[in-house]
């Protein structure tokens, strides 16, 4: 199983954030009039995954007609096929095990893997998501800056105190490591006497 994941490479996946248009619609192949609208959670150049209203849910194995937004670009439309179903749990933490859940909303996440994608579709979602890639990384090394300037910002006394005693410190180990008037270079001080000026009595 390992060496099957070295050799299958996976496809970049983007996972939709709070100002990307997550909607997706599908229409199941035996009736493809009647949308049902889902939310989409993640997409690659081979498929997607999305959280639907269990009720609504498509079947494993089942083909679909999906459209959705790829993420800085048009509307696409296209074929997938169902590979994963899986009920998500919407129980609260505190809630007992014997309570009645009826009211309880239940989603399922699905899994969709897009059939024959054309290569035309494949090419725009791969660039759309690299650039989606690269605008995060942007983003991420903004954030990284501003959070390093707030915390210069809020400690720049402590830091300038740092630094002081830093640059007093290699002053001090400097001036210490200079000879002194009565170092030979032959046999260096004599013992006792590195520093003289020290010496309380002479």
């Amino acid at each position: 199983m390992n060496a099957a994941k070295k050799i299958i490479k996976r496809a970049p996946r983007y996972t939709f954030s709070d100002g990307d248009e997550k909607t997706l619609f599908f229409a199941r192949e035996k009736d493809n009039v009647n949308l049902t609208p889902t939310e989409l959670i993640d997409i690659s150049a081979s498929g997607a995954g999305l959280i639907v209203a269990l009720d609504e849910a498509p079947q494993f194995g089942e083909m679909l007609k999906v459209e959705f937004t790829v993420p800085g670009m048009q509307k696409m439309a296209w074929w997938a096929r169902v590979v994963r179903v899986s009920e998500i749990e919407n129980k609260k933490w505190w809630m007992k095990k014997s309570e009645d859940d009826q009211f309880i909303a239940k989603y399922a996440f699905v899994a969709l893997n897009f059939k024959d994608l054309p290569s035309g579709h494949k090419n725009s979602i791969r660039t759309a998501l690299h650039e989606k890639f690269l605008e995060l990384q942007k983003l991420r090394r903004q954030r990284k800056l501003k959070q390093i300037l707030e915390f210069i910002n809020e400690n720049k006394w402590k830091l300038l105190a740092f630094m002081s005693l830093l640059m007093l410190s290699v002053g001090v180990l400097y001036f210490l490591s200079q000879p002194s008037a009565n170092y030979d270079p032959k046999r260096g001080s004599p013992w006792g006497q590195r520093f003289d000026m020290f010496r309380l009595k002479k």
